[in-house]
C-alpha cells in the first residue's frame, strides 16, 4: 500500500490530473485503434519489421525507465507545459507509426535499415548523454543547489546530446515501418524539441553558474552548424 502511494504522489507531481488522463485516455484510445488496424491487416503485413521496430522501442523504453528518477524536490523547475505535449506527441509517433504502416503497407528494406540504424545511433547518442549527466539527469528542465556544468562524454562537444538522439530516433521511428506519413509527427516532435532545447538554455543561463561559459565553447545539436 506504501509503494502504491509513493508511486501515486510521483505521478501527481509529474503531471498534474487532467494531463495525465489526457494523456492516458487519447493513448489508450490510439492503442486499440492500432491493434484493431494490425489484427485485420495482419495477412498483408511484413511480421519481422514490426519484430524488430518493437525491440529496438522496447530497448530505448527499458533505458529510459532505468534512468528516470523521481523529481529531486530541492530544487528550481521551469514551466512543464511543453513537456506535456511534447510527451503526447512522442507517443502518437510511437503508436502512430505502426498504425500507419498497419493501413497502409510498404516494403521498402533498404528504408527500414535506414531508419534502424537511425534509431539505434539516436538511442546510443542518448544514453551516452544519460550516463554523462548521472545524477544530474532529469526530465524536467531544473536545477539544484550545487550543481555543476556537465562538460565530460558527448558534452564536450554539443549541450543537447539526449535531445539530439530523441531526434534521430523520432526520423527512425517511421522509417522502419515505412511509415511514411507518420514522419508529420516525426517533424512535430522535432520542432518541439528545438522549442523546448531553447527554453531549456534559457533557464540554464539564468539559474545554472557557468553555463553561458559553457555555451560559448560548444554547439547546440550539430557541430560546426548550430
Amino acid at each position: 500500500m506504501q509503494r502504491l502511494s509513493q508511486k501515486s504522489s510521483v505521478r501527481s507531481r509529474e503531471y498534474p490530473a487532467r494531463v495525465y488522463w489526457a494523456l492516458l485516455l487519447s493513448l489508450w484510445a490510439l492503442l486499440i485503434g492500432t491493434v484493431v488496424a494490425v489484427s485485420i491487416n495482419i495477412s498483408r503485413l511484413e511480421l519481422w519489421k514490426i519484430s524488430l521496430y518493437g525491440v529496438l522501442l522496447g530497448a530505448y523504453l527499458l533505458v529510459e525507465k532505468k534512468a528516470h528518477h523521481p523529481p529531486q524536490g530541492t530544487g528550481q523547475r521551469a514551466h512543464e507545459t511543453l513537456r506535456y505535449l511534447l510527451s503526447l506527441t512522442w507517443w502518437l509517433l510511437i503508436l502512430g507509426s505502426v498504425l500507419v504502416y498497419a493501413l497502409w503497407p510498404v516494403s521498402q528494406v533498404t528504408v527500414t535499415v535506414t531508419g534502424a540504424l537511425l534509431m539505434g545511433a539516436g538511442s546510443a547518442l542518448r544514453v551516452w548523454g544519460v550516463h554523462s549527466l548521472g545524477a544530474y539527469y532529469s526530465g524536467h528542465i531544473e536545477t539544484w543547489e550545487g550543481q555543476s556544468v556537465i562538460r565530460s562524454g558527448p558534452y564536450r562537444v554539443i549541450r543537447h546530446p539526449g535531445y539530439a538522439g530523441n531526434m534521430l530516433q523520432a526520423i527512425g521511428m517511421p522509417l522502419i515501418l515505412n511509415a511514411y506519413v507518420a514522419l508529420a509527427l516525426s517533424a512535430a516532435v522535432i520542432v518541439l524539441f528545438v522549442l523546448r532545447l531553447q527554453w531549456e538554455e534559457d533557464w540554464l543561463a539564468e539559474n545554472l553558474a557557468g553555463y553561458r561559459d559553457y555555451a560559448g565553447d560548444t554547439w547546440r545539436l550539430l557541430p560546426g552548424i548550430w
